[in-house]
């Protein structure tokens, strides 16, 4: 999972501590890099010394940590979390030194961000460190003032964070019905569990969201639902999440500091417009994607890059099926076709599985059935195709119709019956 700059800096700091610049640690970090899987007896053949391999144990628990040491110090400062608790580190050991004013100054810096990214229990422990400050305070009048105030403030902020904790709760329940089923509900249980959930109070109405992670919420329940309900009202979901885009957008100095909001945000719309075939949306929407550092005006961590250049790649190849132009698709992936597969694998599980079966509807579109079914059985042999049964089920015609046109008639037979006995089995969720 390390990035090529990661190691770089892991292997710098580890030879700046090192006696030789041959540390055994060093040199198991070495072996595992190279291995896809993790390999034992390769290890123990590497160092061969009785002594050595039976402090492995060891060894291997010490790197794991000096690793993870390594990435903290090496992503310091490059999130707003990791900024925020710096400054409080810092403030700290002014107080410790009895520097209350410079302490001050710097706990003042950190409560500004805090609040402005709406990080509510790091704002409250800036608060508490604020609490410490005031008792230093030397004038009764201004203890008193700032005691008040402070006292507000973390009420409010208590109160806004109870507010965003229940919204994301909501968020849970709905999208664990999702998970459970495939992204479409499809018994009848989850449908009115579903409707249950979108009858809560806080729902009825946006003015019940106190703060911007809130409404966020609020808008990504109301435009999921109706994704994914019996009735699906795509236009409604279009709708509710344009409403979360331009709230982002509305606030840059929110959504830098969680810029992977607005490619999520992105990627629903996206979806969307291609399921309606809305060509002209699409277009925008890419746009989006390809200038978002412009947009956001923020140079964006290796870890967001990675999933803007993910979305970037995945609509690309699904504008063809818009356009009907299964050739553009073929040829923005030739020669990649791989690459791209193992950055969506490595995004997440679902990400390969979605990556395949868009593959494979492409060859399927053109006629090359040979490739088509290479896919298919990426998609197949992966072992999680239960992440998303719709595709799964789509992954099965699509076999089924292919080893038709290729003349396999007893094999076709084969699978259908299988296809069909599995569904059999499985009823609410299928029938």
């Amino acid at each position: 999972k390390l990035s090529p700059n990661e190691k770089g800096y892991f292997k710098k700091i580890s030879k700046v501590h090192s006696m030789d610049g041959n540390n055994v640690y060093m040199r198991l970090f070495d072996i595992l890099d190279k291995q896809a899987e993790y390999d034992k007896k390769k290890i123990d053949a590497h160092f061969r010394d009785k002594k050595t391999i039976a402090q492995l144990p060891v060894l291997s628990n010490y790197l794991y940590y000096l690793i993870l040491d390594t990435l903290e110090e090496f992503n310091s400062g490059k999130t707003i979390e990791s900024k925020l608790k710096k400054l409080i580190t810092n403030a700290e050991q002014l107080y410790i030194k009895g520097l209350h004013e410079q302490a001050r100054v710097l706990i003042n810096k950190a409560r500004t961000k805090a609040e402005m990214a709406e990080k509510f229990l790091l704002t409250l422990e800036i608060y508490v460190f604020e609490g410490r400050l005031v008792l230093r305070e030397e004038n009764i009048e201004n203890l008193s003032t700032y005691a008040n105030a402070l006292e507000i403030s973390r009420k409010t902020v208590v109160e806004k964070f109870e507010n965003y904790t229940e919204y994301r709760q909501l968020v849970s329940r709905v999208f664990y019905l999702s998970k459970s089923s495939g992204r479409h509900l499809k018994s009848e249980k989850d449908q009115q569990e579903l409707e249950r959930i979108m009858q809560h109070p806080l729902l009825s109405d946006k003015k019940f969201a106190l703060s911007i992670s809130a409404l966020f919420n609020f808008l990504l329940l109301h435009s999921y639902y109706h994704d994914i309900k019996k009735n699906r009202d795509i236009a409604k979901s279009i709708a509710f999440n344009m409403e979360r885009l331009n709230l982002l957008e509305a606030h840059p100095d929110y959504v830098s500091q969680s810029p992977v909001l607005y490619f999520s945000v992105l990627h629903n719309l996206l979806l969307n417009a291609g399921e309606t075939f809305n060509l002209d949306l699409f277009k925008r929407l890419l746009e989006k994607v390809k200038n978002a550092n412009t947009i956001l005006r923020t140079k964006p961590t290796p870890e967001v890059e990675k999933f803007r250049n993910i979305i970037y790649l995945k609509y690309s190849i699904f504008q063809s099926f818009i356009s009907a132009d299964f050739q553009e698709g073929i040829q923005f992936i030739k020669g990649k076709e791989n690459l791209y597969y193992e950055l969506h694998k490595d995004m997440s599980k679902e990400e390969g599985l979605v990556y395949c079966h868009n593959v494979y509807s492409l060859f399927f579109g053109v006629g090359d059935f040979k490739k088509s079914l290479y896919w298919i059985n990426k998609f197949l042999q992966s072992g999680q195709e239960m992440l998303r049964t719709d595709l799964w089920v789509h992954v099965n015609w699509t076999n089924v119709c292919i080893q038709i046109e290729l003349k396999n008639f007893e094999f076709a037979a084969s699978l259908l019956q299988s296809f069909i006995r599995f569904l059999n089995k499985h009823p609410n969720e299928f029938g």
